[in-house]
């Protein structure tokens, strides 16, 4: 069997992205009439991220722990852990690449607002898009300062920020009253009407290739170095019409992920998004719509499957939602006329 390294490297106008590497299998597979084919598999957990030791795990004691290596991204730790397969009866001892998940407490003008759980990186531009996305500020010139304060939850790996507006009124806008975890972008609301933000109706003249919306998948794909590194994060990826990538960004909530992203777009000046795709690699809620169409994205194509409220939301808000991308075929769920063949 061997092991086949690619390193991939895509020009950007937007930003630069970083290769990642990804691993791909090649083995004998025997067929039914005794002949023998070269296979492929694609595999993005097993080969970079279990480091074993060649030795049998001893209790309990050590599970879980943080292994201290030499001072890497904010994102992910290396734990140890205990490794059992179906081949081998013994446990043994081993360690794995986890995705960080921590506390971030935002305040404004001293006034504790929201805690969102998220990985740690982007801080800034997270911030900065949750607020835009809860209408909050509507450009990144209202947000005069945004300060970490010492009295951090420092027990859960976290971090509080303080967040100076243009005007302290402003932020009597956001109304979360308890934290936000990383699988749920509408936590912390006190009423379902106040689920509704502002939105704008697409009205935009895009036109996509299906082919340009599966380039972006396979860039975004080949992009995710904390899913390479853990197989424990989302990603948010915009791109122009023509399929080059602008921002990616990645987190343990995909709805930080979007956030990260619209943040970093609102700090470059680029809202609002009416003549980018964004492509997503999990599912798509309701949150997602409702943060695409704060941004102005006309366009959003998906790894996974929308859910009933999302699709009813594309399709009031004029966005073009595709969902199940794979191998070349999707589902379109909402105003197919901006995708051509």
């Amino acid at each position: 069997m061997n092991l086949l390294l690619i390193f991939m490297t895509v020009e950007t106008p937007c930003e630069q992205f970083k290769s990642v590497e990804f691993h791909t299998l090649y083995f004998n597979r025997r067929q039914a009439t005794g002949q023998t084919v070269k296979a492929r598999l694609e595999d993005r957990f097993e080969v970079p991220r279990i480091r074993y030791d060649a030795k049998r795990v001893q209790g309990r004691a050590n599970m879980g722990r943080k292994i201290e290596t030499e001072p890497g991204p904010p994102d992910r730790h290396w734990l140890s852990i205990g490794r059992h397969t179906p081949d081998n009866p013994v446990v043994l001892e081993a360690t794995d690449c986890v995705a960080v998940e921590a506390p971030l407490e935002i305040r404004l003008h001293g006034r504790p607002a929201a805690v969102l759980m998220r990985t740690p990186g982007n801080d800034r531009e997270l911030v900065t898009g949750f607020l835009f996305c809860e209408g909050v500020i509507s450009h990144p010139g209202q947000i005069i300062s945004i300060d970490p304060v010492d009295d951090a939850l420092a027990a859960m790996d976290g971090q509080v920020v303080d967040v100076r507006l243009d005007s302290p009124s402003r932020g009597r806008g956001i109304e979360r009253f308890f934290d936000s975890t990383s699988s749920c972008g509408a936590c912390g609301k006190r009423s379902i009407d106040s689920l509704e933000v502002r939105h704008q109706q697409q009205t935009t003249n895009l036109r996509v290739s299906m082919a340009v919306l599966q380039q972006a998948l396979d860039i975004s794909r080949s992009r995710q170095s904390l899913f390479v590194a853990t197989g424990g994060s989302h990603a948010s990826a915009l791109f122009k019409p023509g399929g080059e990538p602008c921002f990616l960004r990645e987190d343990v909530g995909r709805h930080n992920a979007l956030d990260k992203a619209i943040g970093a777009s609102l700090l470059a000046g680029l809202i609002p998004l009416d003549s980018h795709i964004l492509a997503i690699s999990g599912r798509v809620g309701y949150e997602i719509i409702q943060k695409a169409s704060t941004a102005g994205i006309p366009v959003i194509v998906a790894v996974g499957a929308p859910t009933t409220l999302a699709v009813n939301l594309a399709v009031e808000h004029g966005i073009t939602l595709a969902g199940f991308a794979r191998q070349g075929a999707m589902n379109i769920y909402s105003h197919s006329e901006r995708i051509e063949p």
